[in-house]
């Protein structure tokens, strides 16, 4: 899974992974080049004024008004943001059930770059990228590792139903970590989250646009 916060990871990716990552990034880039679009001059007109542009950072709901989980509020920064380097976070949400360990919560993340202008989907390699997470709470990080404790927001499960809120007037500080592949820590990024309840109904599904660099 690919977290922006995760204090277990600290060494990046072995030589096989990179690898294949590589030769992931280099299939991406001639399906594109293969296309007809990157032939008209137009395109490349387009990609040189997008190359030093920025998406900057939105949210949106991707499901349903009806959800039960809610997202009233949500900001991060700074734009673009540096993997390796705090970022800062407020939000407002609404947890409508109370999130167990080994309890079944799941979720889905879907991860998309912006390359030659059209949005990619990143497979999931070795727990990073477009992955599904079969227990959310195994991937969370310890509550002792938490920077969210002076706003009674948990890190780590259990998380208990109820409303969580980081005012924007003081916003939390986050450490992130770096996984070292340039590619995939820089440029604009789509990332859906799906988060669902132990018998696969869907709670929220929500969808961040930001830029990294």
């Amino acid at each position: 899974q690919g977290t922006l916060y995760n204090p277990s990871i600290k060494n990046k990716p072995d030589n096989m992974q990179a690898k294949l990552i590589v030769l992931l990034f280099a299939a991406l880039c001639i399906a594109a080049y293969s296309t007809n679009v990157v032939h008209d001059p137009s395109f490349w007109a387009l990609l040189a004024r997008r190359q030093n542009a920025t998406l900057g950072f939105s949210w949106s709901n991707c499901g349903s008004a009806s959800d039960p989980t809610k997202v009233t509020a949500l900001n991060i920064g700074p734009n673009p943001i540096k993997l390796g380097s705090p970022i800062t976070i407020s939000f407002s949400a609404y947890l409508s059930q109370s999130v167990a360990e080994g309890k079944g919560f799941s979720a889905d993340l879907q991860i998309y770059k912006s390359i030659f202008g059209a949005w990619i989907l990143i497979p999931c390699v070795d727990g990073l990228g477009s992955c599904t997470i079969a227990d959310i709470c195994s991937k969370l990080p310890p509550n002792s590792d938490c920077p969210l404790t002076k706003y009674n927001v948990p890190c780590s499960c259990p998380i208990n139903q109820g409303n969580y809120n980081i005012p924007a007037s003081s916003p939390a500080s986050i450490p992130t970590t770096n996984p070292n592949i340039s590619w995939l820590t820089s440029g604009d990024f789509k990332i859906q989250g799906t988060l669902y309840n132990p018998s696969g109904s869907r709670l929220a599904c929500y969808l961040v646009q930001a830029s990294l660099s």
